[in-house]
């Protein structure tokens, strides 16, 4: 879990965050990557 949470916060990090609606958007995806993830891991 932990490499899973690093590898998905660096391409948050990566991401251009410059306005409201695109960090909004990136990180509404990271948050369904990382759930979709943790439930494909169970």
């Amino acid at each position: 879990m932990g490499k899973l949470a690093t590898d998905l916060a660096g391409k948050l990090v990566g991401e251009s965050l410059q306005d409201h609606a695109r960090q909004s958007g990136t990180v509404d995806r990271f948050l369904d990557e990382l759930e979709a993830k943790a439930e494909a891991a169970r």
